[in-house]
């Protein structure tokens, strides 16, 4: 697994005060803003037909825009978003491309998958330890 991939996750604007913030008539992709106040964001779940929540994970954009979710998208990285999956004891998981042919990925599965990247990550780590 690619521990350090980089996807867009749905982030909600939990107070509405990103947007009356921003200058919509002049929007530059990839410019640096600075907001006059804090905005506070929640990560955006969905509940499943029994009633539990799950963190969404999206592998590309055209998964995102076959629902509705979040009204922000932020780059997090993958193990970031299975991290809080994990610890976040208001969800049961994660759930990947929950519009399209949905994984879900229970807090057990979870777990298996983020200790197998902590010992990917070590082995890498060591591996260039001994190069240099």
């Amino acid at each position: 697994m690619a521990c350090g991939v980089t996807v867009e996750a749905p982030f909600i604007d939990v107070e509405g005060s990103l947007f009356e913030q921003l200058d919509a008539g002049n929007p530059v992709m990839g410019k640096e803003m600075c907001l006059d106040k804090d905005v506070r964001l929640r990560m955006d779940t969905m509940k499943d037909s029994a009633g539990n929540e799950w963190i969404p994970l999206f592998f590309t954009s055209e998964e995102i825009e076959k629902g509705v979710t979040g009204n922000i998208l932020i780059p997090a990285l993958i193990k970031d978003i299975l991290t809080m999956g994990l610890n976040m004891e208001s969800v049961q998981g994660v759930v990947i491309n929950p519009f399209g042919k949905p994984f879900a990925m229970n807090k057990e599965l979870l777990k298996k998958v983020l200790d197998e990247c902590a010992e990917a990550e070590r082995i890498r780590d060591m591996l260039q330890e001994e190069e240099k």
